[in-house]
């Protein structure tokens, strides 16, 4: 069972291994949380962080799973997209060679054919392996932004 997190953050616990709102002295107790109270004092909704994580996966689960489905689907329709992009792409790409077309410009597109080539980069592996101090010199912290990633599976 998760104890409230009012109860683990605070420090106070009255020693049951349960959440308030599940407990049958949560009216009377002076250390249980109000996290689960709703606008009308001795009325009671149940707080979020109430049952195990197997059953608020669960929960989790069903409340989200329109969610859940419509994201795969949209996954796998990106996927076919940027497969038939690629296609696409090598046919223009041919077909631009062959007519030796080096740009294309009208009102729906621009085109430009770039040619391969080479680049130089700097591995940064290696460079912490053989040369440490300088590495921990030249580097710099970015902070990133959390997000969700999901894997559609086929």
């Amino acid at each position: 069972m998760i104890k409230c997190r009012m109860i683990l953050e605070d420090g106070s616990e009255c020693g049951k291994d349960i959440c308030c709102y599940e407990c049958e002295e949560k009216e009377t107790c002076k250390l249980a949380c109000d996290v689960f109270y709703d606008n009308e004092p001795g009325t009671y909704k149940k707080c979020f962080y109430a049952g195990d994580e197997e059953t608020l996966l669960v929960e989790f689960e069903n409340k989200a799973l329109t969610v859940i489905k419509e994201i795969a689907e949209i996954s796998r329709k990106k996927k076919d997209l940027e497969a038939k992009d690629n296609e696409m792409r090598q046919a223009l790409e041919e077909a631009m060679s062959k007519f030796g077309v080096k740009k294309f410009d009208n009102d729906l597109i621009s085109v430009t054919y770039i040619n391969p080539s080479t680049s130089i980069s700097v591995d940064t592996a290696k460079v912490k392996k053989l040369y440490p101090d300088i590495a921990a010199e030249c580097s710099k912290t970015t902070n990133k932004k959390g997000y969700v990633k999901i894997t559609v599976k086929d």
